[in-house]
């Protein structure tokens, strides 16, 4: 058993207690989703787990063995809990994609055979089996988060530790990995998940919810779901999802029915259909592109060491309007994100903002992980920097800084802090005020919403808004796509390094274009196809 017993943590000798009093249990097969709002405490829980982080009081139990703070115990812990962080470019200890994997089982001294057959089973079992081979500079976030998820399971814990492991990944990979979790040897496996994903949580065989650093309730995911107050406490409250869930526990279904889009249609009939809220019949037409005016990539290639990665790749980005892009993990997307910005020059093609050829500087982009752009030593000197630099008037630097925190969600308790100490998700949007407290023509925001609670989502997607109703070029990068289709006015899919399918976000679920770029539609939509709406 995995345990958790009264623990207290903090960062820094004198750091205020990020976790407090906080007792849990993980059986052998069991799965507990940890669920809370950004900044309640359950990243720094689960780096206790794997003695990441020693607790000032209390302690952290592995199979009756009590972690200590010695450097052997904490290996041990380490050994058995296979961590999955938030960050997960940032355990890459490999060149390569094989070579990273391998890292952990070699230092366990296991023969060459036993560690080859390792890094094969780990590969394969999360869609990355071709790919060993390859520098692990050159793989896209989401296959980043997949690379980690397989250095973990190449040591065959006994228990895994998960922090968002689907926050980067598209729809498709986000159920490969919940499936792949609870079969073959990983169903014996005790598994803790820090997540706000409803499916997670309704695939759980229990539920514990955070708040302020403690742990505040406990239970199975049936009885969380019933209570409309625990669920908003968690930060999932007013998903759609979510509302289906509590609609499947209260006419006594079981929740298994989120992960079968036809079965949950026929199951809750017309409450089905009324609860999406937003369906392309209902939306409008879109924002049409104006020439000339806005962000345009026009025939964009760019050619890594180990092959293509953009494949004459053209898209639109008009001003007054916000375009979504989507597709599969490995698709391009960050990269044609980067050369629209100006921060890569395309071997052929062209990148322009309104006509002229993009510069560096001149396109604010919020970067898929955040702890590469952050700069300064607390969050709102980081948020200050854009604003001070020409040509913006440095007087008006700090209330632009605190209208853009105040637009993201970030209270200004959380100001002066080192956005080291603050949540994934705070940290996040932190690096979103960044960039967009500088004014900018256009914007590109990369995975904005990853790891972010629900009030910090709609946070998100108000400022998304925000930005294209001023008259900005707003580009919006993500797998998120059922949650930013209803705020977006353009949709664009890409595959294979080139857009398949461009046009209103009103025509792109009924269009085909899903399918054609690979990309598996979102519950919402795949519910509104199965109920005629599509």
């Amino acid at each position: 058993m995995l345990e958790t017993r009264a623990v207290w943590l903090a960062y820094g000798e004198d750091g205020a207690w990020a976790v407090e009093d906080a007792t849990l249990a993980v059986r052998p097969g069991e799965d507990l989703c940890l669920v809370g709002r950004n900044g309640s405490g359950k990243s720094t829980l689960l780096s206790a787990l794997n003695g990441g982080l020693a607790p000032r009081r209390g302690g952290v139990v592995v199979d009756g063995a009590t972690v200590g703070a010695g450097r052997s115990s904490r290996l041990g812990a380490a050994w058995a809990v296979g961590l999955v962080s938030q960050d997960p470019e940032s355990r890459i200890l490999g060149s390569t994609v094989g070579e990273d994997v391998a890292f952990g089982p070699r230092n366990l001294g296991l023969a060459p055979e036993e560690v080859a057959r390792r890094v094969a089973w780990a590969l394969g079992s999360v869609g990355l089996a071709d790919r060993a081979a390859q520098p692990c500079s050159e793989l896209s976030g989401g296959q980043a988060q997949r690379l980690a998820l397989a250095s973990a399971l190449a040591m065959e814990p006994p228990y895994l530790a998960l922090d968002e492991v689907g926050g980067e990944l598209d729809e498709g990979a986000r159920a490969g990995v919940r499936a792949l979790l609870g079969k073959g040897p990983l169903a014996s496996c005790g598994r803790v998940r820090a997540t706000h994903d409803v499916l997670d949580v309704a695939s759980a065989t229990s539920v514990a919810v955070m708040a302020g650093g403690r742990v505040t309730w406990q239970g199975s995911p049936w009885d969380f779901f019933c209570d409309l107050d625990l669920v908003a406490e968690a930060g999932m409250g007013g998903s759609v999802p979510a509302a289906w869930a509590r609609d499947l526990v209260l006419s006594g279904l079981p929740l298994s029915l989120l992960a079968d889009p036809a079965a949950l249609a026929r199951a809750l009939g017309p409450a089905a259909a009324g609860g999406i809220g937003w369906c392309p019949s209902a939306a409008g037409p879109g924002t049409a592109p104006v020439d000339g005016a806005g962000l345009v990539l026009d025939g964009v290639s760019v050619t890594a060491p180990s092959g293509p990665v953009l494949a004459g790749l053209s898209l639109a980005v008009p001003r007054g309007a916000v375009t979504l892009v989507a597709g599969v993990s490995g698709s391009g997307k960050t990269t044609a994100a980067r050369v629209a910005a100006g921060l890569l020059g395309p071997d052929s093609g062209s990148a322009t903002l309104d006509g002229a050829p993009v510069r560096a500087g001149a396109v604010g982009i919020a970067f898929q992980r955040p702890e590469d752009q952050t700069l300064a030593d607390s969050v709102l000197t980081d948020a200050m920097m854009g604003p001070s630099l020409p040509p913006c008037d440095p007087a008006g630097a700090r209330g632009r800084a605190a209208a853009a925190l105040a637009a993201v969600g970030l209270d200004e308790s959380l100001w002066d802090r080192p956005t080291w100490c603050l949540s994934g998700g705070q940290r996040r949007r932190a690096a979103l005020a960044a960039v967009v407290a500088r004014p900018s023509g256009a914007y590109i925001l990369d995975e904005p919403t990853v790891g972010l609670d629900g009030p910090g989502r709609a946070a998100v997607h108000a400022v998304a808004r925000s930005l294209a109703d001023g008259g900005a070029a707003v580009c919006v990068v993500s797998h998120d796509v059922g949650e930013w289709l209803p705020v977006a006015d353009r949709l664009a899919l890409v595959a294979g390094g080139r857009t398949v399918w461009e046009g209103p976000a009103a025509q792109g679920p009924s269009s085909g274009a899903f399918e054609a770029a690979g990309v598996r539609l979102p519950l919402e939509l795949a519910v509104a196809r199965e109920a005629g709406l599509l």
